[in-house]
């Protein structure tokens, strides 16, 4: 039943169809929907045109969109001529709330096959889902792409409280929209800033407060002190350098953790320069920091209060050259283990 909801759908080219046949599911289970009162509807949702397109074309449009929508199977016949209703399945479906589907990609030996249980980029159509969890068959053909499609597919979903993997009942937190704060943990700031872009935040600077985990394995615990202190929070790990996606998220954080990093030398090798908001940082196991602030042309940290070095081996100093004025006048704690 759900193949056949999906290529009935897919059928819908249009968006305008799609939109229409959404609203059906507005109404309660079992419905018997009164066709004018439908069309009246979709009208007032700007759904047969905008405003000054005429009420007769309105409602022709209307006619031909019912027409179709039922040729599909997606509307049936009601009681009479002038009522339609939803199958009760695909009422059901269009407004599930908690999913749980199993996910396999290809094998790699293209002598072995294995089914594919669920679609991801079917799950945007599920509009007022809430919690979704994917279990994972296949972990070792898990990729990146699969994670970046997946949240996409989600981003469109505006009631989405929570996505988690399962990998043979191990449960990562994907994403956890709290009442107050929106958690994130995914493995590349690419795959962040395109859930955001595609969502109703749109950008970075729409969010009151989040908390960010870029490169870890789970929405891990804050080794910060205090961190409830901190309204934006990111923490990035276990990656190769800066790059322009994790500065535009760290432009507007105020905690930041920066763990098992390789390849840079100094903080302002990171671009710190995207850090003037940030009040409280930690730095764990970074080998090849020898500084933390080298010499640059503007103001360095102005808004840091608290740093905490853990782990740096090859630290010499916490600053290095000449320091601009303004750089780390808020200063009042750092913290060497």
């Amino acid at each position: 039943m759900y193949k056949l909801l999906k290529f009935c759908y897919d059928v819908l080219d249009d968006g305008t169809y799609k939109k229409c046949f959404l609203y059906g599911a507005l109404y309660p289970e079992d419905s018997d929907i009164n066709t004018d009162y439908l069309l009246e509807c979709w009208a007032a949702k700007d759904l047969l045109g905008n405003d000054d397109c005429a009420m007769k074309e309105s409602i022709m449009i209307g006619h031909l969109i019912l027409s179709r929508l039922k040729n599909v199977s997606l509307l049936e016949e009601g009681m009479n001529d002038n009522h339609v209703t939803m199958d009760k399945f695909i009422h059901q479906l269009i407004c599930l709330k908690r999913l749980r589907v199993s996910f396999a990609t290809k094998s790699r030996n293209e002598n072995a096959s294995q089914k594919v249980h669920f679609s991801y980029n079917t799950i945007s159509k599920l509009s007022k889902l809430e919690e979704l969890v994917i279990d994972v068959k296949s972990p070792e053909q898990w990729s990146n792409e699969v994670v970046e499609n997946i949240i996409k597919e989600v981003a469109a979903l505006q009631e989405l409280k929570s996505l988690k993997f399962s990998f043979f009942d191990t449960f990562v937190d994907v994403i956890e929209v709290a009442p107050m704060t929106l958690r994130i943990s995914i493995p590349k700031a690419t795959i962040l800033l395109s859930f955001i872009e595609s969502s109703s935040w749109k950008d970075v600077q729409s969010i009151n407060s989040f908390e960010f985990y870029i490169g870890c394995q789970n929405l891990e615990p804050s080794q910060i002190p205090d961190f409830f202190r901190y309204d934006k929070y990111v923490k990035y790990s276990n990656s190769a350098g800066s790059n322009s996606p994790i500065l535009r998220v760290l432009a507007e954080a105020d905690g930041f953790e920066l763990v098992n990093l390789k390849d840079i030398k100094q903080l302002s090798d990171f671009g710190i320069a995207s850090m003037n908001k940030v009040q409280g940082c930690l730095i764990e196991s970074c080998d090849a920091i020898e500084t933390i602030v080298g010499a640059v042309d503007s103001a360095l940290l102005p808004n840091l209060e608290h740093l905490y070095i853990k782990n740096l081996l090859k630290l010499e100093s916490v600053c290095k050259g000449p320091v601009t004025p303004g750089s780390l006048t808020k200063l009042t704690t750092i913290h060497l283990t």
